[in-house]
Parts: C-alpha cells; sequence; structure tokens
C-alpha cells in the first residue's frame, strides 16, 4: 500500500472528509473511492493544484459527490461548505504550517471527529501544538515510500487521558512505545547521522545540541 492509499484507509468509518492541500486528489479519491467516504471537500491555496484535482476527480466519476474551493488553510471554509466533513486531511506539507492551519480557528479545528496529519518536517512542533492545545493523539503511523520515512498522526479532542513529557513530543508518544521496524531504521540512520556531524562539528552550542540529541536518540533505541 503506497502513501497515499495509505492516508486514505485512515478515513474509514467517516461520512464524509476535508482535504486540505488536495494537490492533484488522489488521496480523496481513493478515500471516495476506496473506504466508504461519502462526500469530499478538496481545498488548496493555488488554482492548478486544484485544476489538476478537479480534472482527476471528474476522470474518477465523483465529480457529483465533491466540492472544491479556492482557500488559504481553513480561512474561507465555514463560508463556502455545503455541510462540515466528519474528518480533515492534512498532509504534504511541513509541521509549522499544519500547525498555522489548525490554529487558525481552534473551535473549528476540534469539531472534526478525526485529524490525519502528515508533515514533512518539524513532526515535533505539530506533536507540542497538538498536545499543548486540547488535542488527543489517537494513533500514529510510519510509512516509507520513495527511500523516505513519513510520520502519520491521528488525533481528534478527546479528553487527553495521560501526560505527555518531550520525548513523546519528539518520537511520538505512540511510535515510541510501539518501535516497529521502520521506527528503527529512522532513528539509526539519524543516529549515525548525529555522531558524523558530531565529530566535525566546532561550535560549543552545536556540540551540546547534537550530545543531547544522541543520547535521547540511544535512550529510545533501547
Amino acid at each position: 500500500m503506497d502513501r497515499i492509499d495509505f492516508i486514505a484507509s485512515l478515513t474509514k468509518g467517516l461520512k464524509s472528509v476535508g482535504d486540505c492541500g488536495i494537490d492533484h486528489g488522489y488521496t480523496l479519491i481513493s478515500a471516495l473511492r476506496d473506504y466508504g467516504v461519502s462526500y469530499g471537500i478538496g481545498i488548496d491555496v493555488n488554482k492548478d493544484p486544484l485544476e489538476a484535482a478537479r480534472l482527476n476527480i471528474e476522470k474518477a466519476g465523483l465529480t457529483d459527490r465533491t466540492q472544491l474551493f479556492l482557500s488559504d488553510g481553513l480561512q474561507e471554509f465555514e463560508e463556502n461548505v455545503k455541510e462540515q466533513p466528519e474528518g480533515l486531511i492534512i498532509t504534504g506539507m511541513g509541521g509549522s504550517l499544519i500547525t498555522e492551519i489548525l490554529s487558525y480557528d481552534l473551535d473549528l479545528s476540534k469539531s472534526f471527529k478525526r485529524l490525519i496529519l502528515s508533515a514533512h518536517n518539524d513532526t515535533p512542533k505539530l506533536r507540542y501544538f497538538l498536545i499543548n492545545f486540547g488535542f488527543k493523539i489517537i494513533d500514529e503511523y510510519l510509512i516509507e515510500e520513495n527511500g523516505h520515512i513519513y510520520e502519520i498522526i491521528v488525533a481528534n479532542s478527546e479528553k487527553i487521558d495521560r501526560k505527555y513529557d518531550y520525548y513523546d513530543m519528539v518520537f511520538g508518544p505512540i511510535l515510541r512505545v510501539n518501535k516497529g521496524d521502520l521506527f528503527v531504521k529512522k532513528y539509526s540512520l539519524t543516529l549515525e547521522q548525529t555522531k558524523l556531524a558530531l565529530q566535525n562539528a566546532k561550535d560549543p552550542v552545536q556540540i551540546s545540541k547534537l550530545k543531547m540529541t544522541k543520547a535521547m536518540i540511544e535512550e529510545v533505541l533501547k
């Protein structure tokens, strides 16, 4: 199962879903076609990917089950959608940008039954936001594609029933407990890169940071 199909599979059980940053529309198409989603909403800040998504959705025969609109994140969401979807997908961008999108209207973000999030970078920052602004991380996954390991977070606004620490934010509260093969592969590689960087580091501050990173990874891999 590739990354797009895997993310789409996480919508199973939802009647409707929004895809913010829809790109070419493949995730939304898969959710509608293969995983029981009845209605989808596609959002993008750029016209070209939105038009590409429209054409792909039309080819898939799903036009009557979708609504597409141009918007900077969720800023025009409530005004334009016919009916708010149960789930929201945000992938294909950095963790800082995902955090900005969710921060725009916290009440709106918390009203979704399920958030499916995957950041290309700054995932710890995204986790920090979720944990500190009333979201619960209910599942986490790793999937490898084209030599890159992607982290996927599923969250909602259920009451948090545990305390999180810094390790949870960096490595993931669920991923670091499960320690699957991809987790070990990802952080074993990161550890080797950190050791190499440490050998070549000259700045005392950088050396201190690298030593801390190395110690944390070694601890979590035990």
